[in-house]
């Protein structure tokens, strides 16, 4: 795990309108996940082949070009980790490629867009017994068109060894029955849940939201039903 310092992850010069990172690398582990270092700047240059490809694969909007470099707001480390967790939300809502897709793509923008600052804030930082610094606790503003079409697109899909539905098995104590989209999301964001690295507090907004001087744009990638098929391009 690649540790980071809080000078290593100083800010470097850039306008404070301008939408920037507010995290970059892993700074901490909490049981079997990882939590991300503190950086108050602009996105940095992933160069890793490998990483690319990784990226590539679920987010192919933060992927232009694969044979050339792409500015993020996470490092190699932080694929890997992404991959693995994404990779088992996959083997759960396989059955519809576009479900998957639609899920993966705002977990895509939260992890490594360029632009996190518009969207996300830092609501808690801590301090490790190793005197590093680390998120614990974010905002996520997301609309609510969002929210809603990826839950209609994953609420009946069952998982491929048993038949029962996905949702049994990722809305907590709701079950599917019980299951709604924030009910849903909430879980996911939820840091009591063994998977989840630290707090996530999924704002569900239909428009701009001014808090603390700041005006944040709420993430809207669109949602593809699971009646059509995932289109990449």
């Amino acid at each position: 795990m690649a540790i980071y310092t809080a000078q290593d992850n100083a800010s470097t010069s850039r306008n404070d309108s301008e939408a920037h990172c507010i995290w970059y690398g892993e700074c901490n582990k909490k049981g079997l996940t990882k939590q991300n270092c503190p950086y108050d700047g602009p996105p940095k240059l992933l160069n890793n082949s490998d990483a690319i490809h990784t990226l590539s694969s679920w987010c192919p909007h933060l992927v232009p070009d694969l044979n050339s470099a792409v500015s993020t707001c996470c490092d190699v480390n932080q694929i890997t980790t992404f991959s693995t967790n994404i990779e088992l939300a996959a083997s759960l809502l396989k059955r519809c490629p576009s479900c998957m897709m639609n899920l993966a793509k705002h977990l895509c923008d939260f992890t490594c867009g360029p632009k996190q600052s518009n969207y996300m804030e830092v609501v808690s930082v801590k301090n490790n017994s190793n005197g590093q610094s680390y998120i614990d606790e974010v905002n996520l503003y997301i609309t609510n068109d969002y929210l809603n079409g990826t839950f209609s697109s994953c609420k009946q899909v069952s998982v491929p060894s048993g038949g029962s539905l996905a949702l049994d098995l990722m809305c907590g104590l709701w079950g599917a029955a019980k299951c709604s989209p924030m009910r849903w999301f909430s879980y996911m964001g939820d840091a009591n849940n063994p998977f989840v690295p630290f707090q996530i507090n999924y704002k569900n907004v239909s428009g701009p939201v001014n808090h603390t001087d700041h005006t944040f744009e709420p993430l809207n990638p669109q949602v593809t039903p699971c009646s059509q098929p995932f289109d990449v391009s």
